[in-house]
């Protein structure tokens, strides 16, 4: 495979010379499917080497983290391994943001109106199925730094009460260090 991204073959190599107990590595699901090939020419070197090699598509959501996002995990082992369990309960955007929903800090980039209007319409022509909206009584979705150049329907936005669309430095909207921003929604029914 010629990407320059293509990290398995340093990777290999490193396990060859340290020949850790463990190893684990992730990927994107699309490496079951259109590179299974791929997976499977990784996974032999590595079995070549006398590790046991177990692989899952494992949802960060069923681990704690708030959102949801499919990775790919492979374990190489000698000894024995299991994947953990995945919990029952699912953490929310807004439990994971709390209060920093509605702060900003200084260097906080506001969205105007106009951009929120711009988004709106990229959306639409796009046939925008689903926004990415930062609903905050459920798991986010999949955060991605597509598109950064400019506020586009692959970006998600919290809404600051009061203070138009942001997107600022921690603590406030981390999503903007990976060039993507969130545009949060408050539950419309919400009961305390």
């Amino acid at each position: 495979m010629s990407d320059e991204r293509n990290g398995f073959p340093i990777f290999i190599k490193a396990v060859e010379q340290l020949q850790p107990r463990l190893f684990l590595f992730e990927n994107v699901r699309g490496m079951m499917y259109s590179n299974k090939w791929y997976l499977d020419e990784v996974t032999a070197s590595l079995r070549s080497m006398g590790y046991r090699i177990e692989h899952r598509l494992l949802n960060a959501v069923n681990f704690g983290v708030p959102q949801n996002r499919e990775r790919l995990f492979v374990v190489g082992h000698k000894a024995k391994f299991h994947f953990p369990k995945p919990q029952l309960r699912k953490v929310t955007a807004g439990e994971a943001i709390g209060d920093m929903v509605d702060s900003t800090v200084d260097e906080s980039k506001i969205l105007t109106a106009s951009m929120d209007v711009y988004v709106a319409k990229y959306e639409k022509a796009s046939s925008c199925i689903n926004p990415r909206d930062l609903h905050l009584e459920k798991p986010a979705r999949t955060l991605t730094c597509r598109n950064i150049a400019a506020p586009t329907g692959d970006m998600q936005r919290v809404k600051a009460a009061g203070a138009g669309f942001l997107c600022g430095k921690p603590p406030v909207c981390r999503a903007s260090l990976i060039g993507s921003s969130l545009r949060a929604r408050r539950p419309t029914n919400t009961t305390k």
